[in-house]
């Protein structure tokens, strides 16, 4: 039978309009997936591992953008980013997850366990508890000043919202916004000089291995109980790139307090690993985050090739 011209003609238009609306999202920004980070140490670090990780085993490109905690969430949303870390729950970042909960995918299974924010002082100071910080003359001794991160950060608003009113510091202490990395300069200087410091700090950090200091209680859990920290995709990611949804759902940077240890998987109950802290350490101790990263998978290859795989590494017999 033959076909007219017209029909030939709505044929092909057709065939071009589906293939145009069914043409992926990524696909069309040149099929680089992006990440959105804020540019905390504990975050820019997995970040740029699992990058790294995409690119060499799934030869996808992938592009790194950091941005303000609120924005990181929101980009997702939206599906300007594909791919974010440091979704702390199941407390820190709730508000922002359950806002967003039609929109983005937390991953099942955390990359780190243990997780938990507080107030720290140098070990050369005496106090042990947030509620010693009410005391007038100890506000004095800290310049009456709280050393922050960024003030959108979750960490920031739990500290203004609900400890600083609630253990009586609002009027003796000016919680200073900054960055992650001006916080831990200052910590630095003032443990050079031993002076007096109070600062936000969270774990994982690798403040907390370089520097002798500690957390003071929080006898009212105000901070809240240690969570868990997950990676986070925008809607259909995981349709998109099964395979790399796949390799995602397995990567793990810690076994500390692994839930189930003990009964499901006996061997990690005996053996810790932090692999974040170490990647931390690296880019504090001089390498920039592409150096870092492929020296962590040069580092750890049978690790990456079993996430690869689908598959939670463990050690060897």
């Amino acid at each position: 039978m033959k076909l007219s011209k017209s029909f030939l003609f709505v044929a092909l238009m057709v065939s071009l309009t589906l293939t145009t609306v069914f043409v992926p999202v990524s696909a069309q920004r040149g099929n680089a997936i992006t990440i959105g980070i804020v540019n905390w140490a504990d975050t820019t670090a997995p970040a740029h591992v699992v990058a790294e990780i995409i690119e060499q085993y799934f030869d996808q490109p992938v592009e790194v953008k950091t941005t303000s905690k609120a924005l990181t969430y929101s980009g997702l949303s939206t599906g300007d980013f594909d791919l974010t870390f440091s979704v702390w729950l199941p407390s820190i970042d709730f508000r922002h997850v359950y806002r967003f909960k039609h929109e983005i995918d937390p991953l099942p299974a955390p990359y780190y366990y243990n997780a938990f924010l507080g107030l720290y002082v140098p070990d050369y100071m005496p106090e042990e508890s947030i509620t010693e910080l009410a005391d007038p003359e100890v506000a004095k001794k800290y310049d009456k000043k709280i050393v922050g991160i960024d003030p959108g950060s979750s960490l920031m608003t739990m500290t203004r919202e609900d400890v600083m009113p609630e253990y009586g510091l609002e009027d003796l202490y000016t919680l200073q916004g900054s960055s992650g990395a001006a916080m831990t300069a200052s910590l630095a200087r003032a443990i050079m000089r031993e002076k007096p410091v109070l600062v936000t700090l969270w774990a994982p950090h690798w403040a907390l291995s370089k520097f002798d200091i500690h957390k003071l209680d929080d006898p009212k859990m105000l901070y809240g109980q240690p969570n868990k920290i997950y990676m986070a995709v925008t809607e259909g990611f995981g349709c998109e790139y099964p395979e790399i949804m796949t390799f995602l759902e397995s990567v793990e940077f810690n076994t500390i307090d692994f839930v189930g240890a003990s009964n499901e998987h006996p061997k990690l109950a005996e053996w810790d690993h932090d692999w974040l802290s170490e990647a931390m350490l690296m880019v504090e101790e001089g390498m920039n985050l592409e150096e870092m990263a492929e020296a962590w998978v040069d580092e750890h290859r049978e690790t990456v090739e079993a996430w690869v795989q689908g598959k939670s590494w463990t050690p060897k017999d």
